[in-house]
């Protein structure tokens, strides 16, 4: 049996984004001496969003799901990047106070997609092609390196 890292990420609001940063840091840069580039800090934060977009659709999500999520030719991961932004991340009802995550999106109203999920995505689209490419490629690396 294979330990899944990713299971280690508690989805509450307090938690979720804080030991994703952890993980994905620290498989970017294990020691946590080094210097990021902007490719790496772009991965990393890519990394972030794929994985908590993953998590939050299936609670079993590991590496290789987020590294089959980012290896899509580029039409499709386009097309994917704007499901995690719409991405219903919190199936609980809005009006169930007790158990809604309680997020909220840029304009300041209830949401149910993860807003770390959605910013990541729409920037990622905002990137030009090519640089787009080379942030995925950066993410993917690292993914490939860590599972082989």
């Amino acid at each position: 049996m294979t330990m899944n890292p990713m299971a280690l990420i508690r989805l509450t609001p307090e938690h979720d984004v804080v030991d994703s940063r952890k993980l994905w840091g620290a498989l970017v840069n294990p020691t946590g001496t080094e210097e990021l580039t902007y490719w790496d800090k772009n991965a990393v934060r890519l990394l972030v969003g794929a994985g908590l977009h993953n998590l939050y659709r299936d609670r079993d999500a590991n590496m290789r799901s987020v590294l089959s999520l980012l290896s899509q030719p580029e039409d499709g991961l386009q097309q994917e990047l704007r499901r995690m932004a719409s991405a219903t991340h919190d199936a609980t009802s809005p009006e169930d106070v007790l158990t809604a995550k309680g997020w909220v999106d840029q304009a300041g109203g209830p949401t149910r997609t993860h807003p770390l999920v959605a910013q990541t995505a729409r920037d990622l689209l905002d990137h030009t092609g090519l640089e787009r490419g080379s942030i995925v490629a950066t993410a993917v690396g690292y993914l490939q390196a860590h599972l082989n």
